[in-house]
Parts: structure tokens; C-alpha cells; sequence
């Protein structure tokens, strides 16, 4: 799914949109990213770089944006990680609760990293699962 794409997806069309039309970028681009998480499974994660490729923004910036959730867990930021399989941060509880939850979601960690089969780096596996009707 291209960036385009998945901004189209998940935001809503002129005049249709609930959402108010002034809101800035950065908003808009907070809204999209806490939408596509919810389509994470439990037992997997993705990378903070995927999210950017998708949304086409840098990855610095998925990570500040999952930085101000204020409604951890129900928006899963904790299912985002780094490109190398590391946890990074957790910034409501640490690190190490980051691991608990994942954990206890099915994902499997060893070392502190990951494991390569849990983590999605092609988010177009989501539409194909999700949007494929």
C-alpha cells in the first residue's frame, strides 16, 4: 500500500469526514497512524519504520507521534518496534512493561529483540487480510 494510498484509506473523504477539516498534519497524520495500529494482531508487531514508509513520513516522527498516545494499550503503540527487532521505547511504563505486554500477547522475545517471525515490515499484508473483500 503506498503512502497515498493509505492516507486515503484511512482518512475519510471531504464532506464525509466527522473529523473537523482545520485540523493540522500533524493531527491528521496521528489520527491515520493510531487507526492503522488497531489493524496490528495480537502475537505480532511492526516497525516504526514500516509505519513511516506508509504513511510518508520519517520514522522519528512515528516514534514522537506513539510518544504522545494518551490512551496506551487501546491504541497499541506497544506492537510498534525497531527495524532490528529492538523493543525501543515504552514511554507511559518502560521498557521493560513494553516486554510483558508483548509477551503476553503471543509475541515471542529473546534477548531483547523480537523475533523475525512476529514482526510485519510490509503493511500491505494488512489490506490484503483486512480490506480484501
Amino acid at each position: 500500500m503506498s503512502s497515498e494510498r493509505a492516507r486515503r484509506r484511512f482518512k475519510p473523504e471531504p464532506g464525509i469526514s466527522v473529523l473537523n477539516e482545520n485540523k493540522s498534519s500533524e493531527k491528521m497524520d496521528e489520527e491515520i497512524l493510531y487507526d492503522i495500529l488497531q489493524f496490528i494482531p495480537m502475537g505480532y508487531v511492526t516497525t516504526y519504520k514500516a509505519l513511516g514508509k506508509l504513511l510518508g513520513i520519517n520514522q522519528r516522527k512515528v516514534a514522537y507521534l506513539l510518544k504522545n498516545n494518551k490512551n496506551p494499550i487501546i491504541i497499541p503503540c506497544h506492537r510498534v518496534v525497531m527495524s532490528n527487532g529492538d523493543l525501543g521505547g515504552y514511554t507511559p511504563y518502560g521498557k521493560n512493561f513494553k516486554k510483558i505486554l508483548l509477551e503476553s500477547e503471543g509475541v515471542k522475545i529473546f534477548n531483547g529483540k523480537v523475533d523475525k517471525k512476529c514482526i510485519i515490515k510490509d503493511l500491505n499484508l494488512l489490506e490484503k487480510i483486512y480490506f480484501s473483500f
